[in-house]
């Protein structure tokens, strides 16, 4: 997989992008589209005429096939969020025996609320102020408001949602989540309606009722300041989610991200068209800084649990136990402060020296500091390395660091000086290997 296309689509499909690459470009009419879908399943995307589903409808006896646009949008290996079915589990034939599969995105009423109340409060004024930047103030701030992200779901999880707010009686602009949604429903593979647990439902509704009722307030006031023209929201006439969205386009449409991939520079395309850093000093300006910590700065309990509810990516991937194989810190000792968060914790996995084909979870301390003595030594050699880190062994690299809790490592300079020649003998080896194989194959 090349990692240039990983920035440009989401990375949920970026791993398997290649695997099934689809191109209709050869194809010019729909029968030919018909046939070729019949033959193959797609990558990403489902349709009424793939084997899968000709299957089913064997299986089924139907007459035909009837599914909606987003099941066609969603993959042939999709499960309801709410419910957990597959495809296959949520079909249906129904009463004029087509076999039906239908799925609904299913969101928060708070938008429409919002909408509605703004439309209500600015019309009733004498004079109408509120104008297109208070209705996008409105839009935005009903996005925070809401309980949770628009979802697709199956239409069987979305008409029992419906059916849960009657029987638990609660206000008429209350959503259930798909997560609580998965709480109360009872499905079962190719029934068309779920049974309810009514007792977890009125939980569900009690538990959430006073924060529901704190954000009808909200909405309440956010009405009122859009459509008096009191907000503070102030559009910019092109954002920066804009010009990085465009810039993409023109990386891909250019070339620059082949390049890119042919140069190893996969996580910036963008510099390859400047100088990253000016004043970079020597190759090895980056062992000579003394490490700033903050004196005596220790996370406490509160700090550690906020770290691990909003940033516990990697915290909650190992446990207490775990030391960094460097190091040798605790991953509590591994914690420090960060550029942008109070505390910080990660993980990275390093190819090292004499490890052959594994990877090593590194702390970052550990792993920066591998980055960096593989990226001088490329300087000193110009020789490129696709995984510089790997010309490193893991006692190498212990030796040349001073760890301390809660900040980065000290560089052993003296030390690193040994090692360099160590490493750049073995660099030389390793081309000389490499030319030679290439050699005997031409």
């Amino acid at each position: 997989m090349d990692r240039d296309r990983n920035q440009f689509i989401p990375s949920v499909l970026a791993s398997n992008l290649d695997k099934n690459t689809m191109d209709f470009r050869n194809l010019s009419t729909r029968d030919e589209l018909v046939a070729y879908l019949q033959s193959h399943e797609l990558f990403g995307l489902d349709s009424e005429y793939s084997p899968t589903m000709l299957g089913l409808r064997a299986r089924f006896g139907a007459k035909g096939v009837h599914v909606n646009r987003w099941w066609v949008m969603t993959a042939v290996d999709w499960r309801c969020p709410a419910c957990g079915r597959s495809k296959p589990e949520i079909v249906t034939l129904d009463r004029h025996d087509y076999l039906t599969g239908h799925l609904h995105r299913h969101h928060d009423h708070m938008e429409n609320l919002v909408k509605g109340r703004f439309h209500e409060e600015a019309v009733k004024r004498k004079v109408v102020v509120a104008d297109e930047v208070a209705a996008r103030f409105a839009v935005r701030a009903a996005f925070g408001l809401s309980a949770f992200d628009e979802t697709i779901i199956c239409a069987d999880c979305n008409v029992a949602e419906g059916r849960a707010n009657k029987l638990a009686k609660t206000h008429r602009h209350f959503s259930f989540s798909p997560d609580e949604i998965r709480q109360f429903v009872d499905p079962a593979p190719n029934r068309s309606q779920h049974g309810i647990r009514i007792d977890i439902v009125k939980h569900i509704w009690e538990a959430t009722q006073n924060t529901f009722m704190m954000r009808l307030e909200m909405v309440e006031k956010i009405a009122s300041l859009a459509a008096g023209n009191t907000h503070w929201y102030q559009p910019s006439k092109t954002t920066a989610a804009q010009v990085e969205r465009l810039a993409k386009w023109h990386f891909a449409s250019s070339g620059l991200y082949e390049l890119g991939r042919k140069l190893g520079v996969y996580d910036g395309t963008a510099e390859l068209l400047y100088t990253t850093n000016v004043h970079q000093g020597s190759a090895s300006s980056w062992r000579l800084q003394k490490v700033r910590r903050a004196a005596g700065k220790v996370p406490n309990e509160q700090d550690i649990e906020l770290l691990r509810r909003t940033r516990g990516k990697y915290w909650d991937r190992v446990d207490a136990s775990w030391r960094c194989p460097c190091c040798e810190r605790t991953r509590f000792q591994c914690m420090r402060p960060g550029k942008e968060s109070p505390w910080i914790f990660d993980i990275k996995e390093k190819a090292l020296y004499g490890q052959e084909e594994e990877r090593i979870a590194l702390c970052e301390d550990c792993s920066n500091v591998a980055s960096r003595i593989a990226r001088e030594l490329v300087e000193l050699t110009r020789i490129e390395l696709e995984h510089p880190s790997s010309i490193v062994g893991l006692a190498e690299l212990r030796s040349i660091i001073k760890a301390q809790p809660h900040a980065h490592h000290d560089i052993d300079n003296r030390h690193v000086e040994n090692l360099l020649p160590v490493l750049e003998r073995r660099l030389l080896e390793l081309e000389w290997e490499q030319d030679t194989e290439e050699t005997e194959w031409e």
